[in-house]
């Protein structure tokens, strides 16, 4: 039993060599690595971002605080690359409610909390990210003053979205959400569809910019054939390397069920002016 067990330990420890000798030579895991291996989808208004919409009377403030953050990355031989992550994002609705008075006085309206984990691949072209989300909404300081009674509202689910980018100029991507529990009810199931597309970059003071067009589509994601849709039209503004952060200007317009949980089932058709800081 001995010796088997000393030739059994001495495997293990051969295989395991050799196997760290392998990984050091063909691939490598970075903890906090720069970028995403899934980039974040622009039009999505609930992709996890930190911007500031504003309607074009001024009375509608759109607020977001948050992000996605790739913790472990582990980029393969082959050039394809994994990595686990997590995400999570406020929302906040802001109504400016006095037209006359100096200064104007500003109520929250609603305040939306979502987070999760995820975990993200990239080959070549095609990217994935299977997501697992967790959402509540709240009723901002305009219960106190209008009475509105606020309603419970919970979401835990899990979303997978593909992504095809060829070139530079363009990406398509699409997916499928799965609702393990929704309050009040949904649909089980919905789906995403999605395209962006940008222009060259051009130089600008040491910086570069660059336009670009993006479109976001849900189906059945509150209501059952329901569309909610997106719509970006703007610039992207860089450092002198196109792997820089960047800021993104844009106008946006929205069309579909209204996005705080609080104003569950009611429609929404808005423009707005969107300011959005992108790691």
């Amino acid at each position: 039993m001995y010796w088997v067990l000393t030739t059994f330990m001495l495997f293990l420890g051969l295989s395991l060599g050799s196997w760290q000798s392998a990984l050091s030579q063909e691939s490598s895991v970075t903890f906090l690595p720069a970028g995403h291996v899934f980039a974040p989808l622009l039009a999505d208004p609930r992709e996890p971002n930190t911007s500031v919409a504003i309607s074009p009377d001024l009375t509608q403030y759109d607020g977001a605080l948050g992000g996605t953050l790739d913790l472990l990355r582990w980029s393969n031989y082959d050039g394809s690359r994994w990595a686990w992550g997590v995400l999570g994002s406020g929302y906040l609705s802001i109504l400016r409610y006095s037209y006359t008075q100096q200064p104007f006085n500003f109520r929250l309206e609603d305040i939306d909390l979502w987070w999760g984990t995820y975990v993200g691949e990239s080959s070549g072209s095609f990217s994935n990210r299977l997501e697992y989300l967790h959402g509540t909404s709240h009723l901002g300081d305009y219960y106190f003053f209008s009475g509105l009674q606020p309603i419970s509202y919970t979401r835990d689910g899990l979303q997978l979205t593909g992504s095809f980018q060829p070139s530079p100029f363009f990406r398509l991507y699409g997916g499928l959400g799965y609702w393990l529990y929704a309050d009040p009810s949904a649909p089980s199931l919905f789906a995403q569809l999605g395209t962006e597309v940008y222009t060259n970059y051009s130089h600008f003071n040491g910086n570069l910019f660059r336009g670009f067009f993006a479109y976001d589509l849900k189906i059945g994601n509150e209501v059952n054939g329901v569309l909610d849709q997106n719509f970006e039209l703007g610039v992207q503004l860089k450092g002198p390397k196109e792997d820089s952060p960047d800021i993104r200007l844009a106008v946006l317009y929205y069309n579909g069920n209204n996005l705080y949980g609080q104003f569950y089932g009611q429609s929404d058709n808005h423009w707005s002016f969107g300011f959005f800081v992108d790691p």
